[in-house]
């Protein structure tokens, strides 16, 4: 059993443990809450236990879902978007992208398969959408990238997404819509034709 440790000290601050936890969480671990409570030394705390990564999984998992914590690694991601808000904006930009892509503006549907426009008539934003283009047999085979990584990592930027993979807070929900609307982007999900 996992002792419980507090989140917050009598100041209403989580503890050192519990913001170094966050810290590595949002940084070095890439958002991988086991990795960073092995790293906050979690593990060595409770080495009579079985498993290293299931106490610190555990760890991990109710840390992450206190409020304070979240809150925490929000502060912490509105910092750094702060900090680095040049490259979170291309990062957010080329994402945005991807994850938000209008198909039309890249191939027209011809009722039985996808004709891919030329370079020249997609617009300039939407080129990071192709992942590979090459030739085949049968024709040009063009691949895009994910939209569902692209949103992922989209909200991993924003710190919507934290490892239970539910959203943060509805403060940060408004960020990913000002970060669009800022870019002229929007978040409308594109329509596909149907298969026959």
């Amino acid at each position: 059993m996992i002792p419980k440790i507090r989140a917050v000290t009598h100041e209403g601050e989580l503890d050192n443990l519990l913001k170094k936890f966050c810290e590595l969480y949002c940084g070095v671990c890439n958002f991988n809450g086991t990795d960073a409570a092995i790293r906050v030394g979690i593990t060595d705390k409770f080495n009579e236990c079985n498993g290293k990564k299931d106490r610190a999984h555990k760890f991990a998992s109710r840390s992450l879902k206190k409020p304070e914590v979240r809150e925490y690694i929000g502060k912490i991601m509105q910092r750094r978007y702060e900090e680095n808000e040049e490259i979170a904006q291309k990062l957010i930009r080329q994402y945005s992208a991807i994850a938000f892509c209008d198909y039309d503006s890249i191939a027209s549907w011809d009722g039985k398969r996808a004709v891919f426009k030329s370079n020249e008539d997609i617009p300039l934003h939407l080129l990071p959408c192709i992942e590979q283009v090459k030739n085949t047999s049968s024709g040009v085979e063009i691949r895009l990238h994910s939209k569902e990584k692209a949103m992922e990592m989209l909200a991993k930027i924003t710190g919507l997404l934290v490892e239970t993979k539910k959203v943060v807070g509805e403060q940060y929900e408004s960020l990913i819509d000002r970060l669009l609307k800022n870019n002229g982007l929007s978040h409308e999900p594109s329509v596909l034709p149907e298969d026959d």
